[in-house]
């Protein structure tokens, strides 16, 4: 008789940091978009706001396109892929303040959470 499947075999499944970054790479990670980054760059700020617990895409790719480009980054403690919806108050302070330093119009909307 097959075991029962349980709800912690499926998220232990859903989340495991190998099988997402395997996931992750063939699709976005094989193309080395930095040198794309660097001439928008030139031109507008780019800003980047990371989770230090990100396993998806690594602090070390933010801290990459960092160095390539010049962006402002912004580390969020705690929080992973999503920073927006884990710490939305962190999030979104930290973003109004890279919009007022860009000169950047729209500081209007709040991210979910606020």
């Amino acid at each position: 008789m097959a075991a029962r499947t349980t709800p912690e075999m499926i998220a232990d499944a859903v989340w495991s940091a190998r099988r997402a970054r395997a996931m992750w790479h063939p699709v976005h990670c094989d193309y080395d978009f930095r040198g794309a980054l660097a001439r928008v760059s030139d031109r507008v700020p780019l800003s980047l706001i990371w989770g230090d617990r990100d396993r998806i895409v690594p602090l070390a790719d933010g801290e990459a396109i960092q160095r390539a480009t010049g962006a402002e980054l912004a580390v969020i403690e705690g929080v992973g892929h999503l920073p927006m919806y884990e710490n939305s108050a962190t999030f979104n302070r930290i973003r109004s303040g890279m919009l007022a330093r860009s000169g950047s119009p729209d500081q209007r909307a709040d991210l979910p959470g606020n």
